[in-house]
């Protein structure tokens, strides 16, 4: 008899074993059935699917209400994916007023983003980028023209003493440049070559801004190693102009 009880006895005349028959007991009309997995979407769904594919008018009133500041963070973070999603589906279902007061709608919650008073809490981050996202579709979907209006105000922001604002304007140029560098099929042809032609058209604006920010992002930093403890405030505002200048010059010959 072999060692392992449950392997069948080779053959006497060579050859291979005989296939193992299955067990009585998973033939037999009592055998455990698992329940098949339902894949549908349960029912709590239909609303958010009605949502999605119904007027969109009144997603957008609905989700209006929901990203408000005060509201709980996963309804916000709900309203700004509907958004998002009715403004890379459902765009061309509004009349050219209707798009105007939207993108108006979307770059004033992006402002109010970035004017949070500091007595109270800041926006948490997967909030402004969800913010930075909708105004750079809004962005995709406008043209070179709708950025061409809101680039003043991005440099503006970039150059601003305000970190959120600063980060939120670096967010929607770095989102706004990813549409057109990475390959997407709806925008293929005349639309991004607008898109591309509206960003080379406002790359002395963003670099600018973009080197501003990387000057005020590296004086603490300039501050903390290059200046002396025994200078004096002359002296230390002269060295601290001086090495601002030779860190943001550093950083950029290094990018």
């Amino acid at each position: 008899m072999p060692y392992f009880s449950f392997l069948p006895d080779k053959p006497s005349g060579g050859g291979f074993a005989r296939p193992i028959s299955p067990p009585n007991n998973l033939e037999s009309p009592g055998r455990v059935r698992f329940p098949v997995p339902d894949t549908r979407p349960p029912s709590s769904y239909r609303p958010i699917r009605q949502l999605k594919n119904g007027d969109p008018r009144n997603a957008i009133n609905l989700c209006m209400q929901l990203i408000a500041r005060g509201q709980p963070l996963e309804a916000r973070h709900f309203g700004y994916g509907v958004l998002q999603h009715v403004v890379t589906r459902r765009w061309s279902q509004f009349t050219q007023p209707e798009r105007q007061e939207l993108a108006k709608l979307v770059y004033d919650k992006l402002s109010e983003c970035g004017t949070v008073p500091t007595s109270e809490t800041p926006e948490p981050f997967m909030i402004k980028s969800k913010a930075a996202t909708l105004m750079a579709e809004v962005v995709r979907q406008e043209g070179a023209a709708m950025w061409s209006s809101i680039m003043p105000e991005m440099a503006a922001g970039a150059c601003s003493d305000s970190p959120v604002r600063a980060e939120l304007s670096a967010l929607v140029m770095r989102y706004v440049a990813e549409d057109v560098a990475v390959y997407n099929s709806d925008i293929i042809g005349g639309r991004m070559k607008e898109l591309l032609y509206g960003l080379t058209s406002t790359l002395p604006q963003a670099l600018q801004a973009m080197y501003r920010l990387l000057e005020v992002s590296t004086q603490p930093v300039a501050r903390r190693f290059f200046i002396h403890p025994g200078l004096g405030a002359a002296d230390e505002q002269t060295q601290g102009s001086t090495n601002r200048t030779s860190s943001c010059g550093f950083c950029i010959t290094s990018i």
